[in-house]
Order: structure tokens, then C-alpha cells, then sequence
């Protein structure tokens, strides 16, 4: 599915200027709410009870029959209740009242519930506030799917410090105005009346648009957007930007997202959120997946522009080779592979948009500087190398991402291996079998040593101490008497 220049997009047209350099950072995260309290899951529930949202995907269907019998290796204790997280989700601001009844009845021809109160939940927070609800929607924060995104407006020459800032002030100021309204209307007192963003990605979780059931799948996400410095040319006669070198601009973006795409195993040993069940990815459980997202799956050889969301697997660059990672992995994974998946990479999304790195789990918003201070020392090593190759086509790179997402942070490398990023990122290492997560910290304090003064570094790495925010967002508040569900 590709869009080439998203309505929602055109709002950034107007910050480009004329005549300059100029880059761009950007962080897209998409999230969930989670009430304070925890919730009490009886143990039959927790094994049984897994129908999926109306709304949403059946997630459960990922997984072979084998692996979801096995529930109770998990849970164990069959008379048992589990504290699990109670998650509130775009549907239940959209499309439900504040007691939890749905606009619409659940059947193939859908109804108008008698039961609606008449309001939405988002609906009720609009009256309450409508400079953030109303004004601010749809700006720095929208419904995407079934999680709430919240998305960095000042991407101009933007560095990585402001930018963190920018999406904790966000979320904070959206966060404290929703319980505000809580706290004021009495909203949702029986399960604690205040929201929290989830600390952790639950492995299993329920969700407050479909109680009775528990959910899988449940990882917030980031998507990271770095366009390099490039000249600008004049506005064209709508006043649209325009590249004073459109081929120049590929080029430097192909090679960075080569770059990017060879140290993915990389980033999904450290930053990627394991398979809940014991037989499941280690590195990534989305990645192993890959429903909406890939690894390596962008293709640099022609270089589609905008906003593609998945492609079938028979169109996918390296799909057709025997060492392909998504048929290698599921010849014994635990998951039933898809037959479309998605991009870890998106190009030109809207205007002069570079790049837009989509592999990652939500994490603890303090690693988002490391995360962006690497990506940053890759992309320079990028402009130095030139002629990059592509890594899907690479046998070796393929077989080490397969054992990342079978072992994670504990996958070891190969001599050949560490000669391979030896030489790519031209940097001196360790020649001999290592840990990727050893490897990694050698790799980024070289390619730190080698870049921290260099030009992008410069543009992407200036900034001023955002860790002030990051306490009030994750206190999570357990109850000595969860709000309970039994059988």
C-alpha cells in the first residue's frame, strides 16, 4: 500500500526556506494508556480467553495452535490470579462512552447502541479542552490504528535534545489534561480514575475495549525520521520546497539506509522487545513478525517514495533468495508466517522527507539519545564509504539477523561477521567470537570516537538536558486491590 504525499503531511511545507541547508529529526511514537491500578486476571481467563477486539487484528492467529496451548507453562498456577496491565486504547476514545458501552452494537450489520451514553470518551475530553483536544489533534498527536501517536512538529534543523524534549512535553501536557478531566468528572473511578503510560511492553495485557479477554502484541513503537543536510533550491510557483540536487539527495539517502538496513541486527538485539512465550524471538517479537513492519525489507536497488505500509512477500528485494532471514527463521519458529509484510524503511514520506526508520519497540524515552547519537555516527560513516551494498543480498547478514531473532542480546558473531562490519563502518575491532551486545558498545564507542566532531554531529547532537520529564510519565501505581475479572 503506498500513499506518496499523505494529506496530514502538508502542514510541513511551509517550514522549509530557500536557498539553504538544512536536515531534519523527527520521532513519531505510538502508544497506549494504562489505568494506575493493575488488574486481576483469573488464571482460566489468562489461558482461555483470547478472542480479539472487534476492531483490531486477531493476534492470537500468529501464533501455531502448539504455542498458545502452552499458555500454562506461563501461568501456572491454574487456581490463580495474575496482575496484568489494563490498557486503554485509541477505540476506547473513539468509538465508547466513559462506562465503557460502544457506539455500535457487535454483530456483522452493526447498530446503534440504545446503551451509548451519546458521547465519546475523546469527545468529553474535547469539551473539557479544546486548545489540546481539539486544536492540537491531528498536530502533535492522532489516532493511528488502534494506539495514540504523537508526533514531533519542529523537524527543521532540529537536534536530537530538542526533539526528545519536544515529544515528553507532548505527551506530559496531553497526559496531566486527560486525568485532569478524570480527576474533575469522576471518570473511571473504579479502576483507579488515573492513566499512566504503560513502563514496560506487556507480554500479555487487557485491554479496556475488550475486558474479558487478553490481548498479546500489546509493544508501543517508535519511528525515527533523519533527512541529511541538503541544499535547498527556490520555491516552485505553489511554494512548494524544492532540492537544489534531487539526484545528490537519493544517493545520500540510499547509502544511509544501506547503512541503516546493516546494522539493524544491531539495534534489534538492544532495543527490540522479546516473544513472551519461551520459544518465541528472543530479539524482536514484532520483527519476527513483521506484520507492520520489516527488517530490511526496504528496497534501495529502486527506491519507492512515500508511505508504503506492506508489500506481499513475492515483491520483497532478496525475497527470492534461499537465505532469505523471513524464510530461514520460520522453518522453526513458533509464528505462522504472513504472506504480505512490512517496511522497516519509508523514503520521502511527504516533500523533501528522507529517511523514516521503523523497527523499533517502545523503550524508556531516556535511550532515545544513544539510540539517535549511533544513527547519526552510521550515517556519517555512510557518506564516507560510498557504494554501500545492500545487506538483504548478503548471505552473512542474513544469517546473523535470523540468529538475533533467535537469541537476542546473546547471539554471538562470527570472525567473518566482525571482519564484515570491520571493514563497512571502517573502524578497528575485536576479531574474535563476541557477544552482539559487547559488539555493539566496541562499535558505537569507535564510531563516536571517529564522528563526535563531525559535520553531523554538529547539525543533530546539540542540545539541552530533557531527563526532567521522564519521572511523572511512568509512575505506576499498585493497588492492593486490583479491580479483578473472573470466569
Amino acid at each position: 500500500m503506498l500513499s506518496a504525499d499523505l494529506e496530514k503531511h502538508s502542514k510541513y511545507k511551509s517550514h522549509y526556506g530557500e536557498n539553504e541547508v538544512y536536515w531534519g529529526l523527527g520521532i513519531e511514537e505510538e502508544s497506549y494508556l494504562q489505568f494506575s491500578k493493575l488488574i486481576n486476571v483469573a488464571a482460566p481467563i489468562v489461558r482461555s480467553a483470547h478472542k480479539p477486539e472487534r476492531y483490531s487484528v486477531n493476534y492470537f492467529s500468529s501464533y501455531k495452535p502448539d504455542t498458545v496451548k502452552n499458555l500454562h507453562q506461563i501461568f501456572t498456577d491454574i487456581s490463580g490470579f495474575y496482575p496484568l496491565p489494563f490498557l486503554f486504547n485509541a477505540h476506547s476514545f473513539t468509538r465508547m462512552d466513559i462506562h465503557g458501552k460502544h457506539k455500535t452494537t457487535y454483530e456483522k450489520v452493526p447498530k446503534a447502541n440504545p446503551a451509548f451514553l451519546g458521547r465519546t470518551f475523546f469527545q468529553e475530553l474535547q469539551n473539557f479542552s479544546p486548545k489540546i483536544f481539539i486544536k492540537d489533534f491531528n498536530e502533535s498527536f492522532v489516532f493511528d490504528g488502534d494506539t495514540i501517536e504523537f508526533i514531533t512538529q519542529d523537524f527543521y534543523k532540529a537536534n536530537a535534545k530538542s526533539v526528545i524534549q519536544e515529544l515528553l512535553q507532548t505527551k506530559k501536557k496531553i497526559l496531566n489534561s486527560i486525568n485532569e478531566s478524570c480527576k474533575k468528572n469522576k471518570f473511571f473511578q473504579q479502576y483507579g480514575g488515573k492513566f499512566i503510560f504503560p513502563p514496560i511492553n506487556p507480554g500479555f495485557a487487557v485491554f479496556h475495549s475488550n475486558p474479558t479477554n487478553i490481548a498479546i502484541f500489546n509493544n508501543g513503537t517508535y519511528h525515527i525520521n533523519i533527512t541529511l543536510p541538503s541544499l535547498l533550491g527556490s520555491k516552485d510557483m505553489n511554494g512548494r520546497p524544492t532540492l537544489l540536487d534531487p539526484e545528490h539527495f537519493k544517493y545520500q539517502h540510499k547509502m544511509c539506509i544501506r547503512m541503516f538496513q546493516w546494522i539493524e541486527p544491531f539495534l534489534i538485539a538492544m532495543y527490540g522487545t522479546p516473544d513472551p512465550f519461551p520459544k518465541g524471538s528472543k530479539g524482536s517479537q514484532r520483527g519476527a513478525m513483521s506484520r507492520f513492519i520489516g527488517i530490511g525489507t526496504y528496497d534501495t536497488d529502486s527506491m519507492p517514495e512515500g508511505k508504503i505500509v506492506g508489500l506481499p512477500i513475492k515483491d520483497i528485494r532478496g525475497s527470492s533468495e534461499f537465505f532469505w532471514w523471513y524464510k530461514e527463521y520460520h522453518k522453526n519458529s513458533i509464528y505462522n508466517p504472513l504472506t504480505q509484510i512490512g517496511m522497516d524503511i519509508n523514503y520521502r514520506k511527504h516533500h523533501l522527507h528522507g529517511i523514516e526508520l521503523r523497527i523499533f519497540d517502545w523503550f524508556p524515552e531516556e535511550r532515545l539519545f544513544p539510540l539517535i547519537e549511533i544513527l547519526v555516527y552510521v550515517a556519517e560513516a555512510s557518506l564516507v564509504k560510498k557504494d554501500i551494498s545492500e545487506p538483504v543480498m548478503s548471505k552473512l547478514w542474513n544469517d546473523l539477523l535470523v540468529r538475533v531473532l533467535q537469541e537476542g542480546e546473546s547471539c554471538e558473531l562470527k570472525a567473518e561477521e566482525i571482519v564484515m562490519y570491520e571493514y563497512l563502518l571502517d573502524i578497528p575491532l575485536l576479531r574474535q567470537k563476541s557477544k552482539i551486545s559487547v559488539l555493539y558498545k566496541s562499535i558505537f564507542k569507535a564510531l563516536q570516537r571517529k564522528y563526535r566532531n563531525g559535520y553531523l554531529a554538529k547539525c543533530f547532537l546539540h542540545g539541552n538536558s530533557f531527563t526532567k520529564f521522564l519521572k511523572s510519565l511512568y509512575y505506576l501505581e499498585v493497588s492492593d486491590k486490583p479491580q479483578t475479572i473472573m470466569v
